[in-house]
This record gives structure tokens, C-alpha cells and sequence, in this order.
């Protein structure tokens, strides 16, 4: 492997770090666009409708209560157990990661994550 990075040359990685800086331009520039246009970054049935409220309501039961995973959610499926939706919050460990952030309503929180997922794939 390092002998495949010595081949660069200034010039390469010149080039390099300027494709993945237009590629964050043009990133950020469709993200405040879609945003200003009123518009989502994301698929708007699916991530409307079933994401943003299961984990919003996570979060708030995680901040009033301070478990992690709650016994009863009274909200949600007329009052289920909480590993009834394991797959959008309990098994998704970067919906978990959205607790340490209670400034961030949910809807800015996804979106920030789909663009540093698509930045980290490119």
C-alpha cells in the first residue's frame, strides 16, 4: 500500500483534494437548495412517515425517562413494546448516536447524516 501512495505526485494529490472539494461543494450547495426550496434531502414518504417520528419519540422518552431502551412506548403502535421497532432505533446504531445530540431536532440530524454518508462514500 505505501508504495502505491509514494507514486504521487504533488500534482496527483493536488487533484485529488480538489475533486473531493467540489464534490463537498456541490454536496452542500443541493443540500441548502433542496432546504431553501422547501424541500427534503431524503425520500419523503418513508423517511417522513416511519423515521423521523419512531426515533423523535425515542429520543423524547430517552430524555424524560433516561433509558436507553424503554419497557412501554405509549405513543407509538397504540402502546407497544420498544423491540417492536428495533429496526429504526434499538439495531441502528446512528439513530442511537442522535441522543448525544438533543439541540438537533431529528429531521436536521438525518439529513446531516445522509450527506457526511455520502461524503465519507466518495
Amino acid at each position: 500500500m505505501r508504495s502505491i501512495i509514494k507514486k504521487f505526485t504533488k500534482v496527483d494529490w493536488l487533484l485529488i483534494i480538489s475533486l473531493e472539494l467540489l464534490v463537498l461543494l456541490i454536496t452542500v450547495v443541493l443540500f441548502f437548495w433542496t432546504k431553501h426550496l422547501g424541500q427534503d434531502y431524503t425520500d419523503t414518504t418513508d423517511i417522513q412517515n416511519q423515521y423521523y417520528p419512531i426515533i423523535d419519540n425515542f429520543r423524547n422518552l430517552f430524555y424524560q425517562t433516561g433509558q436507553l431502551i424503554p419497557q412501554f412506548i405509549p405513543n407509538l403502535g397504540g402502546g407497544q413494546n420498544a423491540f417492536n421497532f428495533a429496526y429504526y432505533v434499538i439495531a441502528n446504531p446512528l439513530a442511537i448516536c442522535s441522543y448525544l445530540l438533543p439541540f438537533l431536532s431529528i429531521q436536521t440530524y438525518i439529513k446531516m447524516l445522509m450527506l457526511t454518508i455520502v461524503l465519507v462514500i466518495v
